[in-house]
């Protein structure tokens, strides 16, 4: 591809998924779906871009892409907020995340031959939702504010659980030929050192934005430099550079919120400073996220390859899917038992199941360590897609029938 085409492909990905994102307050489509059909169309359809020049992009896109994933949630997870609503809903994420994982693992491994935990990371990855998508969807419809609360709390849940998770088995994979303790003192070791690497890092980050940087432009920037920065101290000292970065994250959208939790009566200095240059930040990384997200949807389709669909069996996508339902509907049933105000949602609660971001991030990961899991990532893009229908279709069936009712 000349540089003049290059541009084109970018300006075009850019512009529709802003269309897609237009269109997704009309129609509540997400613009997910818009770019993997255009990168489909622009790969293996027409032939356009060639999917396997394009391969030795992903690794980069994709780090780019957690990174950018990372910073936004560890911001915008604000504790200060959630402590009223946080039990239920994370009693709830973890079910689904636990229960999902374990029978999708047991199913592929045991009727279609995976391994354990190929099978296991792959159950993770499908078990979590996508805020955009879901909050949509739910705004369309009549429900409590108890709902929205709790799918919201989820969705933002479950980016933790799944990112800590994911690397969590890589790494389990990784060391599979260490014993057991070995395995388990090397984790310790790695999760510890990149623990602190963050704590220390979002200590200097904060002085660095409260007291030398007298101005918040290029907040985001910097806090993004000092990301990819981060990435490579970690992995070098020995941590685990993704927790590295989502324990600076977190303490940086935090700071002031955890010490005033510590110390009530006294004022943290620089607090006001460091909500502005949060604000700032939080005003640019929706672009960076939405221009990663979009660049890395369209470069799913590019490098899809059609011809994987008959290695695919359509009986392995229903079983996760199935499964996704059942363990939903069974969580939601045992969250009834425990208030009784979410019997009556409990459809609702079970068909917002679509895939987005995070997990198609998620999947490049074991590649990136070394790790080949076969069709991961083909069986994710067609979760994303089919996830989603299903949750669109659900949520209007439902509403036709509350309608009816």
């Amino acid at each position: 591809m000349d540089t003049h085409s290059f541009f084109l492909v970018i300006g075009i990905v850019i512009l529709i998924g802003f269309a897609g994102r237009l269109m997704r307050q009309k129609s509540k489509i997400p613009e997910s779906l818009f770019l993997i059909i255009f990168g489909l169309l622009l790969g293996p359809v027409f032939g356009i871009v060639p999917g396997k020049d394009m391969l030795a992009y992903l690794p980069v896109i994709s780090v780019a892409a957690m990174v950018a994933i990372l910073i936004e949630s560890g911001i915008e997870f604000d504790i200060s907020k959630l402590r009223g609503s946080l039990q239920k809903a994370v009693l709830f994420t973890f079910m689904v995340a636990i229960f999902t994982t374990c029978a999708v693992a047991g199913v592929l491994h045991f009727l279609f031959n995976w391994q354990i935990w190929h099978a296991a990371l792959l159950g993770l990855i499908s078990s979590g939702t996508t805020t955009i998508t879901s909050m949509a969807l739910l705004r369309s419809i009549d429900v409590t504010s108890n709902i929205r609360r709790l799918i919201l709390l989820e969705t933002i849940i479950n980016d933790f659980t799944l990112i800590l998770g994911t690397f969590f088995i890589v790494r389990l994979i990784s060391l599979g030929e260490m014993g057991l303790g070995d395995a388990a003192g090397r984790l310790i070791s790695e999760f510890s050192v990149a623990m602190l690497i963050g704590l220390v890092a979002s200590i200097f980050w904060r002085f660095v934005l409260t007291r030398i940087s007298r101005r918040k432009e290029l907040s985001y920037a910097s806090t993004l430099g000092i990301c990819f920065v981060l990435y490579f101290l970690a992995d070098y000292l020995g941590g685990n550079p993704i927790i590295a970065i989502f324990t600076f994250s977190l303490l940086l959208g935090n700071y002031h919120k955890i010490f005033k939790f510590i110390k009530r009566p006294a004022k943290l200095k620089g607090s006001d400073t460091i909500d502005t240059r949060i604000r700032s930040i939080k005003s640019v990384q929706t672009d960076m996220t939405f221009f990663l997200a979009s660049s890395f949807f369209v470069l799913l389709g590019i490098t899809f390859d059609p011809a994987l669909l008959e290695k695919i069996s359509i009986i392995v996508i229903a079983a996760i899917i199935g499964i996704i339902l059942i363990v939903r509907y069974l969580s939601a049933s045992l969250l009834s038992m425990l208030e009784h105000a979410y019997s009556e949602y409990k459809m609702i609660i079970t068909i917002m199941i679509p895939r987005g971001y995070v997990a198609a991030v998620l999947a490049f990961v074991p590649a990136q360590e070394g790790i080949e899991i076969p069709l991961i990532t083909d069986i994710i893009v067609i979760l994303i897609i089919t996830t989603t229908l299903i949750a669109i279709i659900g949520t209007i069936a439902y509403s036709m029938t509350r309608k009816k009712g």
